[in-house]
C-alpha cells in the first residue's frame, strides 16, 4: 500500500461486489473531523451505489429510484446544515442510511435515520454561527409582516 487513503468509488465497488459475492450484509462507515467531507462523500457514495446497482442502460424505475435519492439528500442537507466558523455548511447532524437491494442486486430503496440533530441550535448559535439553512429560506419566502414580527 502506497499509503493513500482509498477512493471513495473504489469502496463502494468493493463494498458492492462483496454483498453481491457473499450476500453477507457490508457497512460503510464515515468518520472525521469537521470539514473532512463526510457528508459529500456519503452522498457520492449512494449515487455511486445505486448507479453500479441499476441495469445497463438504467430502466426508468432505477433514475426514478436514483433522483429520489439524490432529492432526499437535498432535503436533509438543507434541514441539517448551518454555517460554521470553519465550514460555511457544516452538517449539523448523524444520518444512518441503509441502501436495501433486492436478491439479484438491485437497488429496492433507501432507509435514512437522523440522529444526534443539533437541537440548540434552533434557540441559539454560538459566536460567528448561524441556524440551520432552511431557516433562512423560509424566512427569506415570509411575507414582509412575518419577516417585520421576526
Amino acid at each position: 500500500s502506497d499509503g493513500a487513503d482509498p477512493h471513495i468509488y473504489g469502496v463502494a465497488n468493493e463494498t458492492y461486489f462483496a454483498l453481491r459475492r457473499t450476500g453477507v450484509d457490508q457497512a460503510i462507515v464515515l468518520s472525521g473531523e469537521a470539514g473532512a467531507g463526510k457528508t459529500t462523500h456519503a452522498r457520492l457514495l449512494v449515487s455511486h451505489l445505486a448507479r453500479i446497482a441499476a441495469a445497463s442502460p438504467p430502466s426508468k424505475r432505477d433514475e426514478k429510484l436514483a433522483v429520489r435519492i439524490a432529492a432526499l439528500n437535498v432535503v436533509l442537507s438543507t434541514l441539517g446544515s448551518a454555517s460554521l466558523p470553519h465550514s460555511p455548511d457544516a452538517s449539523r447532524l448523524g444520518t444512518y442510511a441503509e441502501l436495501q437491494y433486492t436478491a439479484r442486486g438491485k437497488l429496492a430503496g433507501v432507509k435514512t435515520i437522523v440522529y444526534a440533530l443539533d437541537r440548540e441550535r434552533v434557540t441559539r448559535q454560538r459566536l460567528g454561527e448561524r441556524n440551520f439553512h432552511a431557516f433562512y429560506a423560509l424566512v427569506h419566502g415570509a411575507p414582509a409582516d412575518i419577516k417585520s414580527a421576526l
